[in-house]
């Protein structure tokens, strides 16, 4: 019987370096939150602390798209992967995760105070859906591009939605169709914004203005003008009114309008955003009468007439461009503070490309001026650029990170920023033995020594003439050696500095010339052998004392960019861009085993500690562990969102840092918890599975879409693993009811209703079906087989009658029959059930109507007993000390 070797999981214990990815930004009162990886982070907007988290940023999804409440009570956070999650801000939990898109999710936007969510993806598709039941109301269909952006007209109900397509669609949420669609645009629509009193609407393309529409209604004057668009039966029209140029460059990402409704940015791809002002009725009007006036004075000046056609109101009377807001980098998103008091005066907060995140109050002064001043620039506390390469300290306490704006040391037990170096165009590092000092290598073949604790540059050494690939410490700690691209490797001794005295050098003691470029440089830990992979696709071994050629191990068919030997140097790990990981034996340099480790290049290798484990990253953001003596994969481990540029890992073997192109640093740390790896191939192939099935649902739907091009409403909900488990464990416990039915008084019943502290058949089929959350009810209904569906509605029939569960029995009854109504009322079986439902049904949600009445009826006269007695209630205390901590600022200032 074979040995079965006992593997420790890895599990992700923390992620820091990034201050936003870029996907989104908003204002929670007067903090700002930005999505940051998996999920989001909240910001104070003047100091950048960190105030608290939210989500799951460790999670292997990115957050594509934010919006919160206008209750500040829920974030709705859109994923890459096209669920939805609702986190609570009062109870800091999440509530539910919706599963309705196939895809990215771009756009989310609250409605109706906060009770209605809409989202849009990249798969053209709209899904309203229901906050407080937590499940979709209806899917839209009938863009052709991905959805950009989204508005809500809230007197007729309506939404406005725009598309790559070039179109922008009017929907009737009550009638769940489209009603009108709006065309002229010639590019790509990216924005949308309508003002407060929705009688203007605004779109943002790919073309250097901005289009303005009047929203009117049908029946109105202004309705009438013949290139007006409406549609028959459709309560508006809209009115074209001319574009409004654009100075900033790029496309036109967003439309934000301040919550006073006097200011329009407009976000471009760029650096700059457009800062526009929106004039109010009277200033119109104002504007309006001084041109009349001067109209007048000039015809009477003239010894005209005075008599003078009505002044019409052009565009350019409503909207003005008052300058261009800069900001350090290319914007990602912006976000206006929806709590800004002064009138005139905005607050922004916007992430940008090179993972910052600024802030900046806006304010019109004299009209057609823009003053602007930056409050807050948060970037130290990760890279601007992505991270290239990982060093850790001996002693396992200090972390060296470089990139192309600049290296960075990190504290482990912290996970925080405590210095940063100013070298740039860095490529690889190292700490000095005694963490004092580190050296950097860069792209121009200069190596820099810094002083870790003042982050000054000490020294700067000509060491090679083109780039500094690698650097790998001497096992003895006494020097390191460099590889480069001018084809030079370099052994180097640390010494004093000659001068002060006060801080470490390094010398050239011997140099070794290679006949192709350096990739990567590793010493044997018992300093006997060196390996130096070149360009040519070789790694080439030799003796480190005498510098005498030992090996050359060849056989991959691109270069080798990284490896690793095993501790007790017999094991050599080599990992290239044809995305093999190649182990290799030290002793005659023979290949042992060859794995096909990534879907791309292979970026590290690292042996784990003092055995054979082995960890390779990869280009396809994966980080993969394993076994190098019996040749197998042990796991994988997702969670990067970007390539996987390097990893370390401490002497004992018992944390994994990774680093990405996403700029994060991750930490994965050894628990107690024993790997099986049957259960690890099952886990991966049902991933795999739940990945084909949403191409497949993808095609199914873009097929749909071009056959049933009339049709524009769906079902809201998307077909996941989670779906068709709840659906094969609702079957199993209506087999199990069926096969408890026949058994006698003397049989035993089955364990698992025993488990449950011995329930009936019944009601363990009840507690499956309200097992399944309400996002994910639909589909297990959509897929449970018609011969099931029938055995149902008998329990649902039993269940109604006793006054169990009455709103889920309700909800699936209504599922049910939309899915099923025409083979349900041909069966006969099925009339008198259906018969019993028609007349149980009404007087059983009656009952639960007059309870909600009863208890709205004494919530009320509780409130109007406490307002009596003077009694505040939380909302009135806090929104009380807001008010006076606003006053109090006031007088500050």
């Amino acid at each position: 019987m074979p040995i079965v070797k006992d593997y420790r999981r890895y599990l992700p214990s923390d992620v820091y370096g990034v201050i936003s990815s870029g996907a989104g930004v908003a204002w929670i009162e007067d903090d700002v939150c930005a999505a940051v990886l998996g999920g989001a982070v909240l910001y104070h907007p003047r100091t950048g602390d960190i105030k608290e988290v939210f989500g799951n940023i460790a999670g292997p999804e990115k957050v594509s798209a934010l919006a919160v409440s206008p209750k500040y009570d829920t974030l709705a956070m859109g994923m890459q992967g096209g669920s939805i999650v609702l986190w609570s801000l009062t109870q800091k939990a999440e509530i539910v995760a919706l599963s309705g898109h196939r895809s990215e999710v771009n756009v989310l936007r609250y409605i109706e105070d906060g009770t209605e969510l809409l989202s849009g993806s990249n798969d053209g598709d709209i899904v309203l859906w229901d906050v407080i039941s937590e499940s979709g109301v209806v899917r839209l269909t009938g863009h052709s591009g991905p959805i950009t952006d989204l508005v809500y007209l809230r007197q007729n109900r309506l939404i406005l939605s725009g598309s790559k397509d070039q179109l922008v669609k009017v929907w009737d949420i009550e009638g769940q169709h489209c009603i009108q669609t709006i065309v002229g645009h010639r590019a790509e629509v990216h924005s949308l914004a309508v003002n407060e009193e929705s009688t203007r609407l605004y779109v943002g393309s790919a073309t250097s203005h901005i289009a303005a529409w009047a929203i009117a209604d049908a029946s109105d004057e202004m309705a009438q003008d013949e290139h007006a668009q409406k549609a028959e039966g459709v309560p508006v029209a809209f009115i074209p009114l001319g574009d409004i140029s654009r100075s900033a460059r790029g496309n036109a990402k967003s439309l934000n309008i301040s919550p006073d409704g006097s200011m329009m940015i407009c976000q471009s791809t760029d650096k700059g955003c457009d800062v526009y002002t929106l004039r109010s009725e009277e200033d119109i009007k104002k504007r309006l009468l001084r041109r009349t006036k001067r109209l007048r004075e000039k015809k009477i000046k003239n010894n005209e007439s005075d008599d003078i056609e009505e002044v019409k109101q052009k565009l350019d009377d409503e909207i003005c461009s008052v300058g261009v807001l800069r900001f350090s980098s290319k914007i990602r998103a912006i976000s206006f503070c929806t709590t800004s008091t002064t009138k005139g005066t905005s607050r922004i907060a916007g992430v940008l490309a090179n993972n910052t995140l600024e802030t900046h109050t806006v304010q019109v002064v004299n009209k057609r001026e823009l003053q602007s001043d930056k409050i807050l620039s948060l970037h130290l506390e990760g890279h601007r650029t992505p991270i290239r390469s990982i060093c850790i300290s001996k002693e396992d306490n200090l972390i060296l990170t470089t990139s192309n704006s600049g290296a960075k040391v990190w504290d482990c037990e912290k996970r925080k920023c405590i210095r940063s170096l100013e070298a740039l165009n860095s490529v690889c590092g190292l700490f000095v033995p005694g963490n004092r000092h580190a050296i950097v290598g860069t792209t121009t073949g200069a190596l820099f020594v810094f002083d870790v604790s003042s982050g000054v540059l000490l020294e700067e050494i000509e060491a090679h003439t083109a780039t500094v690939w690698s650097l790998d410490l001497t096992p003895d700690n006494n020097g390191f050696m460099s590889g480069s691209a001018d084809k030079t490797v370099k052994f180097w001794e640390f010494e004093i500095a000659k001068g002060d005295g006060t801080h470490v050098s390094c010398s050239n003691v011997k140099t070794l010339k290679m006949s192709d470029d350096v990739m990567c440089v590793k010493y044997s830990p018992d300093q006997r052998l060196i390996a130096i992979s070149l360009i040519d696709t070789t790694v080439k071994v030799f003796f480190a004392d005498t510098l005498k050629f030992f090996l050359s191990l060849y056989g991959h068919k691109l270069p080798v960019t990284c490896m690793d030997i095993s501790s007790d140097s017999t094991l050599i790990a080599t990992g290239s861009a044809d995305k093999n990981v190649k182990i290799w034996g030290l002793d005659f340099g023979d290949c042992h085993k060859s794995f096909f480790a990534h879907q791309d290049a292979v970026t590290s290798v690292k042996f784990c500690g003092k055995t054979h484990y082995l960890f390779s990253t990869g280009k396809d953001k994966l980080v993969k562990q394993w076994d190098c003596d019996v040749f197998q994969q042990i796991v994988t481990l997702e969670g990067h969102l970007a390539e996987v540029s390097g990893a370390a890992i401490t002497s004992n073997g018992a944390k994994l840092i990774t680093i990405s192109q996403d700029r994060s640093i991750r930490y994965w740390e050894r628990s107690d918890e024993i790997l099986n790896l049957e259960e690890e191939r099952e886990i991966e192939r049902e991933a795999q599975y739940n990945k084909d099935q949403m191409e497949r649902e993808a095609m199914e739907a873009r097929a749909k879409s071009k056959k049933n091009q009339e049709q524009d409403a769906d079902l809201p909900g998307r077909r996941t693993v989670e779906t068709l488990k709840a659906a094969d464990l609702l079957v199993e416990s209506i087999e199990l009811a069926e096969i408890e039915e026949t058994k006698g008084p003397d049989d035993a019943p089955n364990p698992i209703l025993l488990a449950y502290g011995g329930i009936s058949a019944t009601a363990y089929v009840l507690r499956c079906l309200n097992k399944i959350t309400s996002s994910e009810l639909e589909e297990s209904l959509l897929v449970l087989p018609f011969a099931y569906v029938v055995k149902l509605f008998k329990f649902l029939e039993n269940w109604i009658k006793t006054g169990e569960s009455v709103e889920r029995c309700t909800r699936c009854l209504h599922l049910l029959l939309r899915i099923h109504m025409k083979q349900l009322v041909t069966n006969e079986v099925m009339l008198s059930v259906l018969d019993t439902l028609r007349t149980e049904l009404p007087q059983q949600l009656a009952k639960i109507k007059d309870v909600v009445g009863v208890n709205l009826a004494g919530l009320r006269f509780l409130q109007m007993e406490a307002h009596t007695q003077g009694i505040e209630t939380f909302e009135e205390a806090e929104q009380r000390a807001t008010t006076v901590l606003a006053k109090k600022r006031k007088l500050i200032k």
